[in-house]
């Protein structure tokens, strides 16, 4: 009886870490433009909340790291499921410009910078090659922004699995 419990207990274990992976681990999908008929690829990471907890009306923000791709065009940007308040950047012709600092593993913070279309749920970043080849080479990503009411916020991206993902999204 004993026995049986302990193995039940390691299978519901066992269940529960594969269940925590998948959760955590990039995805791809697709989209068919209905005018055009083209396909835009996207890997996605694990969508993630910010380090730390922000006040309402932001306590439920959360972010993924999209790179996109159509043809061979590829972009990446940040999404939330709100749309992000942020301060501190510069306006040009219906968009914002967003200059602030990002950190890769554990490296010194660089200086990036990103576009927001306003009333955008969608940060762009300004070099999609560069940014696309060091989310290849990385395992975490931590973005900076300064979020009206909420000062310095910062979101930390796992980028394991992001190479496969990738790849994927090239080979379609």
């Amino acid at each position: 009886m004993r026995r049986n419990i302990t193995v039940m207990i390691i299978l519901v274990l066992m269940l529960l870490a594969q269940f925590v992976l998948a959760q955590n681990t990039w995805t791809t999908t697709n989209r068919k433009d209905p005018m055009t008929e083209k396909i835009t690829w996207y890997a996605l990471s694990p969508s993630v909340s910010p380090i730390e907890k922000m006040s309402f009306p932001y306590e439920n923000t959360q972010a993924s790291i999209v790179v996109a791709r159509q043809g061979r065009e590829e972009w990446v940007y940040i999404v939330f499921n709100v749309t992000p308040n942020i301060v501190g950047g510069s306006t040009a012709d219906g968009y914002e410009v967003i200059n602030t600092r990002i950190k890769w593993d554990y490296s010194q913070p660089v200086y990036v910078r990103l576009f927001k279309k306003f009333g955008s749920t969608f940060l762009q970043f300004e070099d999609t090659m560069e940014i696309i080849q060091k989310i290849l080479l990385h395992r975490k990503v931590m973005v900076e922004l300064n979020w009206y009411g909420q000062g310095l916020v910062h979101f930390e991206f796992p980028l394991e699995g992001a190479a496969n993902a990738i790849a994927q999204i090239r080979r379609n």
